[in-house]
């Protein structure tokens, strides 16, 4: 995770480097897409693959879709991403569970990193198609989009008209807001030690997650604040990420969706599920619940 996390600093602050210097989009283009492979491939170097080949497809039903924008068209690509997405997230617990000697060999099949990210982003550009949207990545474009490092792993969930024209942009960077995504950086990265700081506790076997173990000690009070401090906990974590992600976007002079909106001082649950993880929330209300 360390190791990671260095790499992922040194690629930032690279690209940097040759964004204030080059302005050239096809230039940033190509410097943004190989670094969000190779940071891609440090993780498992399979799981690439399998993010080229999600690119692949979702590229070409994308075309198809614009030259004939049918339903059937639409559902041909739902059904792949639905399929990619759940073989890898439920095939291995059925092979666990469901003694089939033919399903063993999926048992230890890995789940590659961001899937249902870059997976929900390809069906809004197919959904964005069908309504109309007019939108014509190029091949290349379309697989930064897939690809692009700050939000990869865990999002926030981008969507394509808002990313294409930030793609193309050759405007040069503003050093006020490089700077507001380094604090944003810092800011995330210290939400998260919080994070592991309630989970791990000061000392060893004082945290949340040794709560958990020793439940038949806690009072009712004792659990509610268990609960409420587990939320904390997933909060800091998720959050800090999402502060991480938002901000290299920035200071590379991208302007990604915010996950988060203070999600703690709702006043009821509707509105709480609005303000946590807002780009699932939003991504569900636009392409699922608003066309049902």
């Amino acid at each position: 995770m360390l190791l990671n996390a260095i790499l992922f600093g040194l690629a930032l602050l690279i690209c940097l480097l040759v964004f204030s210097r080059i302005r050239s989009r096809r230039a940033r283009q190509g410097m943004l897409l190989v670094t969000s492979y190779t940071l891609y491939f440090t993780w498992a170097g399979w799981f690439v693959f399998v993010l080229l080949a999600s690119t692949a497809m979702n590229f070409v039903i994308g075309e198809w879709l614009r030259k004939k924008p049918h339903w059937l068209v639409l559902l041909t690509g739902i059904l792949f991403n639905l399929a990619l997405l759940s073989s890898f997230k439920y095939l291995p617990q059925a092979a666990i569970t469901i003694p089939m000697p033919s399903l063993q060999r999926f048992s230890h099949l890995a789940l590659p990193l961001g899937i249902s990210f870059w997976t929900f982003e390809a069906m809004s550009y197919l959904f964005d198609l069908y309504r109309g949207e007019e939108l014509n990545p190029s091949l290349f474009e379309f697989a930064l989009y897939m690809a692009f490092f700050p939000v990869v792993i865990s999002g926030p969930i981008c969507r394509m008209p808002d990313m294409l024209p930030q793609f193309r942009s050759e405007q040069a960077l503003l050093w006020s807001e490089v700077g507001h995504g380094f604090r944003r950086i810092a800011i995330g990265v210290l939400m998260m030690q919080l994070g592991r700081l309630l989970g791990q506790g000061i000392l060893a076997g004082d945290g949340i997650n040794s709560g958990f173990d020793r439940l038949t000690r806690w009072s009712g009070t004792d659990v509610w604040c268990l609960a409420f401090g587990y939320g904390l906990q997933l909060f800091f974590d998720f959050a800090g990420y999402s502060h991480i992600a938002i901000g290299a976007a920035k200071v590379l002079g991208f302007i990604v969706p915010e996950n988060f909106a203070r999600p703690f001082q709702s006043t009821s649950p509707s509105i709480f599920w609005t303000r946590w993880h807002m780009s699932l929330s939003f991504w569900i209300r636009d392409y699922v619940f608003f066309p049902l």
